[in-house]
């Protein structure tokens, strides 16, 4: 069992070494207790005092979260992955490229190195890469307790801006990506200069179930949209994604109408990539 650690400031500070002592360390951990990852996104909301906590578990130990491998139907993702080692690993490079992509392009080196792709689903911002890229790919958030484990798909796990249906007892533990060997997808990110958060991400693939198109960043939820949208022209794209994006988020860099406009560009852009990706025989039919 970990010995807890009281910092300077007056938290409770926890590194558990496996996943059975992390539920009996949540399990009395109080209400206000927050979950460590890599700390990129946390430790600047707590050093402004804008995050507060009398308790802080760091998941940064814990062997059951790490690592990459494959079953028979899916490419399984601990939820301890950094986006270096995502982009690094070779099953990760191997059955589902455009992960590694999306994961390049998270913030500077440093936050690469540390941020992990948990901690990233677990913030819930919809507009982050690889909320984005695991929403297109149809992936799974598994969720684990005491009482079990249960597998959300990506796209219901988010359900507000920075709210998910995760409980204050679960643990994001892995991330579940379907093989497909058949598919082709691209990414686009949009961001006001390199390394800042993103404004808009998007993601178009073809696979075994047909063709998707997801947009993050615009409203408070990633936006999927199906069918075959390669094969319409640019105005009937544009003017899918605009009724789609019926409530935009925004701030004073980027307003909603600025977002609303941006995604339909950038769905045509990244639908542009995916054309472009497919064999021959496709464009000709």
């Amino acid at each position: 069992m970990s010995t807890p650690v009281r910092t300077k400031v007056g938290m409770e500070f926890h590194r558990p070494q496996n996943l059975d002592e992390l539920y009996s360390v949540l399990g009395d951990a109080p209400e206000d207790c927050l979950l460590l990852a890599g700390g990129m996104t946390a430790m600047p909301y707590i050093n402004r005092g804008e995050w507060t906590s009398s308790c802080v578990i760091s998941l940064s130990a814990v062997p059951e979260m790490a690592g990459v491998h494959l079953t028979s139907s899916n490419l399984v993702i601990g939820a301890s992955t950094t986006h270096t080692e995502l982009t690094e690993d070779p099953l990760v490079r191997t059955y589902c490229p455009v992960l590694v992509e999306s994961a390049a392009a998270v913030g500077d080196l440093q936050v690469r190195n540390r941020g992990t792709i948990g901690g990233t689903v677990a913030f819930a911002n919809s507009g982050a890469d690889h909320v984005t890229t695991l929403t297109a790919l149809n992936a799974a958030v598994v969720l684990s307790s005491t009482t079990g484990v249960r597998r959300v798909l990506m796209r219901d796990f988010v359900i507000g801006r920075r709210r998910t249906i995760r409980t204050r007892h679960e643990i994001i533990t892995a991330l579940e990506v379907p093989l497909d060997a058949s598919r082709i997808a691209r990414y686009l990110r949009l961001t006001r200069v390199q390394g800042a958060s993103p404004v808009l991400t998007l993601v178009a693939a073809r696979g075994a179930d047909g063709h998707v198109l997801c947009i993050g960043g615009a409203t408070a939820r990633p936006i999927l949209l199906y069918a075959d949208l390669p094969g319409m022209d640019e105005s009937e794209i544009r003017n899918r994604v605009l009724a789609a994006v019926v409530d935009p988020i925004g701030d004073s860099w980027s307003p909603p109408h600025y977002r609303r406009a941006m995604a339909a560009e950038h769905a045509v852009r990244v639908l542009t990539l995916l054309h472009a990706a497919l064999p021959q025989r496709e464009e000709d039919q």
